[in-house]
């Protein structure tokens, strides 16, 4: 994919960027819970809520998720070496 962005002497540039596919999730859509799978340590999670709102906060590869509502929801994941990804899962 190709992000285009303005340098400071408002030139339009492009550059190539490769998104982070480090992690996934399963199963999803989920009903308890969710495992985070992936290469790298976990460092912690965030779950966001459809309008943005913080409902989840951890540091371990199982996420307990019964307790919200049905919906879509974003995991942000932070690893151990800084890396961010967030992915995206419905709760059913």
């Amino acid at each position: 994919m190709k992000v285009y962005s303005m340098d400071e002497s408002g030139t339009a540039t492009n550059e190539e960027t490769h998104f982070n596919r480090d992690f996934t999730l399963v199963p999803n859509p989920a009903h308890s819970s969710i495992q985070i799978n992936g290469d790298k340590s976990i460092a912690h999670f965030c779950v966001f809520d459809a309008t943005g709102k913080p409902v989840l906060k951890g540091n371990q590869s199982n996420v307990e998720v019964s307790a919200l509502e049905n919906g879509i929801y974003f995991i942000q994941i932070t690893t151990n070496q800084g890396d961010i990804q967030t992915k995206t899962f419905v709760k059913d």
